[in-house]
């Protein structure tokens, strides 16, 4: 357990360290960000994180590879499509589940882990599929 925290303690470090840079990052290197924080949320079984760090994965290197090829293209829209599918359905009872949380509570969390993905809201499984769909990553997967 303690080695997760330290590995957290390293991805928040990291993230400080780029917030307080005065210098624009290559999206190279920010896919590469990303790249490393879904393996970090996907080791830890934070699926749901895993899936956006994916998709924002996917995002940068659509973006960056003007020259994509379609193959690698359809792979990496696979990739995204399967790890939003991995994402737990929500509870039916959410009520409940604030009784489970032993430690911080899960809206600091969650806040705590939307700054390092830089997104403007916590994510869930819907908002991530109905973006699927909409930049089109449903269209480019294998079928």
């Amino acid at each position: 357990m303690e080695l997760w925290q330290k590995a957290y303690k390293a991805v928040e470090d990291i993230h400080s360290l780029m917030s307080l840079s005065k210098k624009v990052f290559q999206p190279k290197m920010m896919a590469n960000y990303y790249q490393k924080l879904a393996l970090f949320f996907w080791k830890s079984r934070n699926f749901l994180f895993h899936a956006a760090a994916v998709f924002k994965n996917f995002q940068l290197t659509r973006e960056m590879k003007k020259n994509i090829s379609t193959e690698e293209l359809a792979k990496m829209a696979s990739r995204v499509l399967a790890a939003c599918l991995c994402v737990p359905l929500p509870s039916q009872h959410p009520e409940f589940d604030r009784f489970i949380e032993t430690d911080r509570s899960p809206a600091e969390m969650m806040v705590r882990l939307v700054v390092l993905l830089a997104l403007s809201q916590p994510p869930t499984r819907l908002t991530l599929l109905k973006d699927c769909v909409r930049f089109g990553v449903v269209g480019a997967a294998v079928k």
